[in-house]
């Protein structure tokens, strides 16, 4: 099979970032979140273009394939909740006021980010399987956010909400 040379030229358009080319890629990001939702990641680049309006081949200027849409929506959601989570962490608010911002911003962010959070926690189980760097990155960080934070229940049925920071203490 002949090399058309897409992948050199979608490097080198990623690299330049010109506005017109990372919102169409944005575009597509979004809407390959919206068709993962729907169809899981059974979909097809064709069910992604069809949802654009697009022809499939045009995509491949954009991404390399549907495992890069997967992994670029993945790594939104995540880097999204953890960014928010370290900002959380580090403002100088009381315990139960970063509890309750930490609360928001998730909620917040899930609804914000709707399509990109819900594949990345249905594909959580597939991504842990899979042997590349990619996915032991994704799950070394979701294992080190979880760990950051946690709810325990004490023996007198109240739940203590534990975020292992020096920063804060447990709520009895």
């Amino acid at each position: 099979m002949a090399n058309s040379g897409i992948e050199a030229r979608r490097k080198a358009a990623i690299q330049d970032g010109s506005a017109s080319y990372v919102a169409r890629r944005k575009e597509i990001i979004q809407t390959a979140a919206h068709v993962f939702k729907e169809r899981g990641f059974a979909a097809t680049l064709r069910d992604v273009a069809e949802a654009l309006g697009a022809d499939r081949a045009s995509l491949y200027y954009y991404v390399g394939s549907k495992d890069e849409l997967l992994q670029e929506i993945v790594r939104e959601a995540l880097a999204r909740d953890i960014e928010v989570a370290e900002a959380v962490r580090n403002s100088d608010s009381g315990t139960e006021d970063k509890i309750r911002a930490l609360i928001t911003s998730m909620v917040t962010g899930y609804a914000e980010n709707y399509p990109h959070m819900h594949v990345y926690i249905e594909d959580l189980g597939r991504i842990a399987r899979q042997d590349s760097e990619w996915a032991k990155q994704v799950i070394q960080q979701t294992r080190e956010t979880t760990r950051r934070w946690s709810c325990r229940s004490s023996p007198g049925g109240a739940t203590t909400f534990l975020w292992t920071s020096p920063q804060w203490r447990c709520l009895e």
